[in-house]
């Protein structure tokens, strides 16, 4: 399992596939933008766009990221994936911009 710091996706976020897995509800509240919304509950490699770019997942804190980039992995280990340290939380805690309702 490969994890991300806020400080590494700001200098890539151009470059990356970010993914939101929290409920729709806390992604009209607040997301990074330009992230896609797929929650927890229903990511699949069927859900994810076909891309080369690397994928970024996160939600609140990290822990659901974590599970879904276990779940990502056991699906396809070939992935290059990694989960957001600290998630959303850590992202606007770091002053980086966030979109919110």
């Amino acid at each position: 399992m490969q994890n991300i710091s806020v400080n590494k996706l700001k200098t890539i976020i151009d470059q990356v596939l970010l993914i939101d897995v929290r409920e729709p509800e806390e992604y009209t509240i607040q997301h990074i933008k330009n992230s896609l919304l797929i929650p927890l509950g229903e990511i699949s490699l069927e859900k994810i766009p076909k891309t080369n770019k690397p994928i970024i997942i996160y939600c609140k804190a990290g822990k659901r990221s974590m599970d879904a980039c276990t779940k990502l992995l056991s699906q396809d280990s070939s992935l290059n994936i990694a989960s957001l340290d600290g998630g959303i939380t850590a992202w606007a805690d770091a002053g980086e911009e966030v979109v919110n309702l």
